[in-house]
């Protein structure tokens, strides 16, 4: 009689592991499909425990491949007061890491699993373009006086084995050399010369921009900036030799701009056993005739 009393207990045992194992309705998640397509980075979806008969609810989210991670990757939802709730939601935030993919469009699952719970599976989509570099600057400001700054260009994708940079404008005033780049493991960079071709500029402030693509990739841009310096000041001498002779020498200065009405112009000596007087004047636009 013993011997049958440990029998009626195991397949009770086993009867009601097998019962719990089957629950899929007490964990609900708030959707079957997050579809990233080709822009979205981030995605959210709820879970939450919608049986008031269980205690609280542990699962653990996994996702079969490199490129999604979820956060957090486990949900503890306790039981709601009724089946109407309220509810206990976690909300989880899972990011696509568009720098671990390349090529066409992926799909992989989310698996929802835990003890006495039936496993859950969410799709997961993407499309392309992806990622593939990572630029030093997203800004180049050249001033009024500099003519050439760098930009370095670094692999960040780690799905590619091999990359090949583009770099052009389509402003004539800016200097990049469009020979293609080629990057190969992943951190891999290569510096880039930007430079401003001044004698293409009037006086003014100059916005344009370079755009470094890889095929299949989305592109990446520097925004370039430069001042140039009017024309507007001339000097009748642009050497003044005074020898051993004492006598003070004369230079005109003149706003030869039409576009200023008048110029404050100063005079500025690089030493102080020079003097001029005086050190600044006011000079109006030249009359067109």
């Amino acid at each position: 009689m013993g011997r049958i009393h440990v029998v009626l207990l195991l397949g009770l045992t086993t009867l009601m592991v097998f019962g719990v194992g089957c629950d899929g309705k007490s964990l609900r998640l708030s959707v079957t499909t997050l579809d990233f397509g080709d822009t979205h980075q981030a995605l959210n979806f709820d879970a939450y425990n919608a049986n008031p008969k269980r205690a609280a609810i542990e699962a653990t989210l996994e996702f079969d491949g490199s490129w999604l991670t979820l956060e957090p990757a486990q949900v503890v939802s306790a039981a709601p007061d009724s089946a109407s709730g309220p509810f206990d939601v976690v909300t989880v935030e899972a990011r696509l890491d568009r720098r671990a993919l390349a090529g066409g469009p992926v799909e992989g699952q989310i698996h929802v699993k835990g003890r006495g719970l039936k496993k859950q599976s969410i799709t997961v989509r993407a499309a392309p373009p992806y990622e593939a570099i990572d630029l030093s600057a997203a800004t180049l400001n050249f001033g009024d006086d500099k003519n050439a700054l760098e930009v370095i260009v670094t692999k960040s994708n780690s799905a590619a084995q091999r990359l090949e940079i583009l770099a052009h404008t389509d402003n004539d005033w800016i200097d990049v050399s469009r020979e293609p780049l080629a990057l190969t493991g992943e951190g891999d960079s290569k510096t880039i010369i930007i430079g401003v071709k001044r004698s293409r500029l009037v006086g003014g402030y100059h916005e344009g921009r370079v755009v470094f693509e890889a095929s299949g990739f989305t592109p990446k841009v520097v925004l370039v900036s430069a001042v140039q310096p009017y024309q507007a000041i001339m000097a009748s001498n642009t050497l003044l030799d005074f020898g051993s002779s004492t006598r003070p020498q004369l230079v005109d200065v003149w706003n030869n701009n039409p576009s200023f009405e008048t110029i404050d112009i100063i005079a500025t000596p690089s030493h102080d056993w020079v003097q001029v007087i005086p050190a600044s004047v006011n000079s109006a636009a030249p009359v067109s005739r």
